[in-house]
């Protein structure tokens, strides 16, 4: 007998096991384990079943029968939660949508909105001529800077 077969045949009979049940119990210690670990729990639910059953308290049936009419308190817990849950996530969708709209409508800058931290425009130094066009290259600012050679300037002006 395959061991699936002994514990369904432990489980149905009483004291007296068939001749395979035993000698599957004399070769195999896993199932020999689950038939004493069986007889125990078996011993326990007679000893259960010979005690007596208290008797019920003063209104046990009106209030059995009020908590049965009411339905399972976890079930309506968890309607709850889904209720509070859902609130939350449209209160939540309802703020995001706002800010939002908000950021889109508002002008990017104003008394809610300041001016940049960074300036993007640098100021650049601006050379103004004073003289007539041409500026001989000693006398432009950046001394000894000159856009032309030394030659073009000596053989072009003499």
């Amino acid at each position: 007998m395959r061991c699936d077969q002994v514990r369904q045949t432990l489980e149905e009979s009483g004291e007296a096991y068939p001749a395979p049940v035993l000698h599957h119990l004399r070769h195999c210690p896993e199932c020999a384990a689950y038939e004493h670990h069986w007889r125990w729990v078996r011993a326990g639910l007679l000893a259960l079943a010979r005690e007596t059953a208290p008797e019920p308290s003063l209104g046990f049936a009106r209030r059995l029968i009020r908590r049965l009419e009411e339905g399972f308190l976890p079930m309506r817990l968890v309607g709850e939660f889904f209720e509070t849950a859902g609130r939350r996530v449209v209160y939540f969708t309802l703020l995001l949508a706002t800010v939002l709209l908000l950021a889109i409508a508002l002008p990017s800058s104003g008394p809610l909105r300041g001016r940049p931290a960074r300036d993007v425009s640098w100021p650049q130094p601006e050379i103004v001529a004073t003289r007539d066009y041409p500026i001989p290259p000693s006398e432009l600012p950046g001394a000894g800077f000159s856009l032309t050679s030394e030659s073009d300037v000596s053989g072009g002006q003499k």
